[in-house]
């Protein structure tokens, strides 16, 4: 793996010393290590209020040993520094600034590409993401750490929890991220008959892989993953932007998915749905 992050001309990292933004280092290598730290947490935000509660569920993990939790801002004016972490959690935040001053190309692409910085500043053996509105629940890490030191994978994950605004659960009676319509009924129904979704929970089975006929439904969401970091000395997330935004599975956690299954790479699943997933942000922006 590279040592540099790859950034694209005119864009710098910036680590932030205050809420205000200030500026005390350009990063262009990994992070120093921290002594103890087991797993970092990477954050990829554009400065959306719900951050917080993603920031405090980490600091609710029942996993007391380290974490480096590291915000990765895109080119967002401010980005807030001061949550209370405890003791074990070392909270890092970044900014990342292109020469225009404002994101380029479309979001889909603007998160893919900070994903691969991300891969890039990690030390930590084990790593995952989580999305800025989405929430774990206190025992997502715990679990996961458990499983892949058990299985000795590259890759787990877990299951997921549907909820909506106000974090109360939200039970689908179609496939939630296409609009309504007879292709997202038609996926429901799929998903339903292999025990995926359930019309009766708010509850996602997810699957690494699902086939039925000749086609792969298998779908695991970002929040939902722990990796061990040597996964990423064979892949990396694919920059390659998606010609229609609600095209089944042609996002960067279903690219990642798509390229592990090419290498056959084992995944397991610790069967738990331990990250509560928002819905109405940016995947499926048409849910009410």
């Amino acid at each position: 793996m590279s040592h540099t992050l790859a950034l694209a001309p005119g864009e710098r990292l910036a680590v932030l010393s205050d809420a205000g933004g200030c500026e005390v280092e350009t990063l262009s290598a990994p992070l120093q290590p921290i002594p103890g730290c087991v797993v970092t947490v990477v954050s990829v935000t554009a400065g959306r209020g719900e951050l917080r509660q993603a920031v405090e569920s980490v600091c609710r993990q029942n996993f007391t040993h380290g974490i480096r939790l590291l915000i990765i801002g895109d080119n967002c004016p401010k980005l807030p520094i001061d949550f209370p972490a405890p003791a074990h959690v070392k909270l890092i935040v970044c900014n990342l600034k292109s020469a225009s001053g404002h994101r380029e190309r479309n979001i889909y692409y603007r998160v893919t590409h900070l994903r691969n910085v991300a891969t890039r500043l990690v030390t930590t053996r084990y790593f995952c993401f989580l999305d800025d509105d989405n929430i774990w629940e206190a025992n997502h890490l715990s679990t996961l750490i458990h499983l892949i030191e058990q299985t000795a994978l590259l890759a787990v994950h877990s299951w997921r929890r549907l909820v909506n605004q106000d974090n109360n659960p939200v039970v689908p009676s179609r496939y939630p991220w296409l609009p309504p319509g007879p292709q997202a009924d038609s996926l429901f129904s799929i998903y339903c008959q292999h025990g995926v979704m359930d019309p009766q929970s708010a509850v996602i089975r997810d699957s690494s892989s699902l086939r039925v006929g000749d086609r792969e439904y298998g779908m695991v969401d970002m929040g939902e993953w722990l990796f061990d970091h040597a996964l990423f000395s064979v892949v990396q997330f694919d920059e390659e932007e998606p010609g229609d935004k609600h095209q089944i599975h042609s996002g960067e956690d279903d690219k990642l998915l798509r390229d592990m299954r090419k290498l056959a790479i084992p995944i397991a699943c610790t069967e738990q749905p331990t990250l509560r997933y928002r819905l109405g942000g940016i995947s499926n922006d048409f849910m009410t």
